[in-house]
């Protein structure tokens, strides 16, 4: 006589399922740290190219509770971050509206406006900072080449597409 199993033995629940495969990965992932620990500790890693976890803590303690040194730096970067923001996304508003109104314009500005969307920042990078050095302007002309492109096109497209009976 063969045995009838219930369907709890039969196969294990969705929630079983999902915390075994969640049990895997942090258990693979705390072997992999295990593992460079003990690389970094026993002199297999250099500390200058791959420093091993308990030195990263330590420095990020540094940063954040003893010296305070990264919240200058963040409140660096989100301004230049946001200032990069607003100047791309003023340039590309107002390119779009003009490209709107003139069809000639839209014709010289549409090819440029997909090749600067089009090319990677990284690629780009280089040649910003040797024309505007490493400090916060190169840094402010890369976030608004990044921030350009979408509102150009949104506000084309949406300039382009409105209804003429909405605009009387």
């Amino acid at each position: 006589m063969t045995a009838v199993l219930s369907p709890e033995q039969a196969a294990p629940s969705r929630t079983a399922k999902a915390l075994k495969a969640s049990l895997k990965h942090i258990i693979t992932f705390g072997l992999i740290i295990a593992i460079w620990e003990i690389l970094g500790q026993t002199g297999q890693l250099n500390k200058l190219i791959s420093p091993w976890p308990s030195l990263i803590g330590a420095q990020l303690w540094d940063l954040f509770f003893v010296s305070g040194k990264i919240y200058f730096h963040f409140y660096t970067t989100l301004a230049e971050a946001m200032i990069g923001f607003f100047i791309g996304v003023s340039i590309g508003i107002s390119l779009a509206v003009g490209a709107a109104f003139s069809p000639r314009f839209r014709r010289y500005i549409a090819p440029y406006a997909v090749v600067f969307n089009v090319t990677p920042g990284i690629a780009v990078a280089p040649m910003i900072i040797a024309w505007f050095g490493f400090g916060w302007s190169s840094k402010i002309a890369l976030a608004a080449l990044v921030c350009f492109f979408p509102p150009f096109v949104n506000t084309l497209t949406a300039l382009l597409r409105t209804d003429e009976d909405a605009t009387d």
